[in-house]
This record gives C-alpha cells, structure tokens and sequence, in this order.
C-alpha cells in the first residue's frame, strides 16, 4: 500500500483566498505541457487546511478546448497507472466519444506514454498525468502524436485565486515556495505569514515547537504562530546596554535582534503592566522607555523582560 502524504496550511495572513498545491518537473522541457492546480481549497485568516495525497499515477483527459492558463481541466476519465507494467494507453475518439483504450507495458519502466490515434480533432480535448487521482499535468491533445512523461515532481504551494484543475502558468505566480520532503519525512508544515512570507518545515517540528511553548507560556501559545519568544530573558535579545544605573533611576533598553519582526509588540518589564510598542522598520534597534523601575525588578542591571506580538 502506498506512503500517504500530507501538507498542513494554516493562513496567519490578513487575506483570504486560494491556498494551492501544484506540481513542477524538471523533466519535462515540452513547453505545452501545462501545471494544473493540483489541490486548491478556500481559506480565511487563521484557517488551517490539511492536502494528502499518495504516490499513485493515472491517465487522464478532459474536453477543455483550447487548452491555456486559466481554463478549467475537469477530468472525463482517469485511468490507474503505475511506472513499470500498465504505463502506456492509447487516447482515441471513437465515434465523437473520447476513451483510453489499450492499456499496457511501455518502452521503459519510470515513463508514461500516451498515444493519440489519428482520431483526435485539433483544439478540443486535452490529455495528461495524474497523482492519487487528480491531474497533475495537461497538454493539448492532437491526431497521431506520442507522448512520454517521466515524472519527478516537485511540490509547491501558493495562495491566490485559484480552483481546482486550474490551468497554471507557474511563471506568472507571484509567491510560490516549494515543499521539499527529506527522506523518510512525509508531513510538511506551510504557514503563510502575516507579511505574506512562508515559513516551511516537517510538521513534527511544527508540533513539538508548539509543545515547548505550550508548556511555558500556556494559553500564549498557539500551534503554527509564528510568533517571537515570550518570556525570554533580556539577554537573549542581545540588549544594547544593560539596565538601570541604581536604584530608581531612569533608564532605557535596545532589543537589536529584531530583523525578521515589526508591528506593534506588548512588552514589560519583571511584574510591571504591558505596554505596547510599534517597531515601524525590521531590522531597526527598538528602544524602549521603561522609566523609573524599583532597584529589585531590575535586579541589579538585569529584569526579566517579555514580549508578544499583535497578531490581530
């Protein structure tokens, strides 16, 4: 029985929209063959969608018309194939009706071959590859031609406006990442940012991230948040010069290691309120007022120092 594999999505954007799984392979150079959205599902902010599929191949055709980006290809039949014993078939029109027909061994086992009869009219129907039973993959059926796909695709992800059995063109996608499965790993984790990033890693990961926050900060933390750490120690921020110069005086401290964050931050200083704070450039040293602070919350020139992100 074949590995199951799944990708977990979860929308931490402002925007709602199209996540979408497609494929890619180096190998084929044909420039008509044409992505297919291969799995595309609605998501609003803060949803969380899970794609699975199984490394099983199949044929496939649909009465598109002229096959171009943006066209649906809704599949009329989908036949099971595998890369070493029924991996060639024969697409023909019998009669104004359409079917695979002839389904056999191929040249070569690791390829799948389509072979169109002379049958096939011009700009009216479109042939292609599949995994776990959706395409993958279309070009534009014609009379008396042989096709050879050799498939090792590469997994991607987006988010847009897409639907199902959409027709690519992977060049004009705007914010793809690729999903890279290391060996023996079969649950990867996209999370689409609030900036619109992608932050991608093996679900277990993911997982056992959000078990450590769990067990220190508790209802703080949320699974797949890409959030800064709460509760850290000022040091661990790299503080630009340490704080308080005795007791009761009035001092101030930087946070330097800020690169990959901005927006707005509560933060506070031992037992004391939050306040909250704007970082308006990533990468900028922020500097925080804490004003005058009782000599033991500072602890001699060291405080406890947390801080959490404004997810809204």
């Amino acid at each position: 029985m074949s590995v199951q594999y799944s990708l977990l999505f979860k929308n931490n954007s402002v925007n709602t929209g199209s996540a979408c799984v497609y494929q890619t392979d180096p190998d084929i150079t044909d420039p008509n063959v044409m992505s297919l959205a291969w799995f595309a599902q609605g998501a609003a902010p803060t949803t969380e969608i899970v794609f699975t599929w199984t490394v099983d191949y199949s044929f496939t055709w649909a009465q598109t018309g002229v096959l171009k980006p943006g066209v649906r290809f809704t599949a009329s039949q989908t036949w099971p194939a595998d890369l070493s014993k029924t991996n060639q078939v024969t697409f023909t029109n019998q009669g104004g009706i359409y079917t695979f027909t002839n389904q056999t061994t191929g040249a070569r086992a690791g390829s799948l071959y389509i072979t169109e009869d002379g049958s096939i009219p011009i700009n009216s129907a479109s042939v292609g590859i599949g995994m776990s039973g959706k395409g993958t993959f279309a070009v534009q059926a014609q009379p008396n031609q042989n096709l050879i796909f050799t498939p090792h695709p590469k997994y991607w992800i987006t988010f847009g406006s897409f639907q199902p059995g959409q027709v690519l063109d992977v060049t004009r996608i705007s914010n793809p990442v690729e999903v890279d499965f290391p060996p023996n790993v079969y649950s990867m984790t996209a999370i689409l940012n609030r900036d619109n990033s992608w932050t991608v890693d093996q679900t277990s990961r993911v997982n056992a991230a959000f078990l450590d926050a769990q067990e220190e900060h508790g209802e703080l933390a949320a699974w797949g948040q890409n959030v800064p750490r709460v509760g850290a120690r000022y040091h661990g921020f790299e503080v630009g010069e340490e704080i308080g110069d005795g007791p009761g005086k009035t001092s101030s401290v930087k946070f330097r290691n800020m690169g990959d964050v901005k927006g707005k931050f509560r933060i506070k200083i031992g037992n004391g309120a939050w306040k909250e704070h704007e970082v308006q450039t990533g990468g900028a040293p922020v500097k925080v007022e804490i004003g005058k602070q009782p000599w033991n919350a500072i602890n001699n020139g060291r405080c406890d120092l947390e801080y959490q992100r404004d997810n809204s």
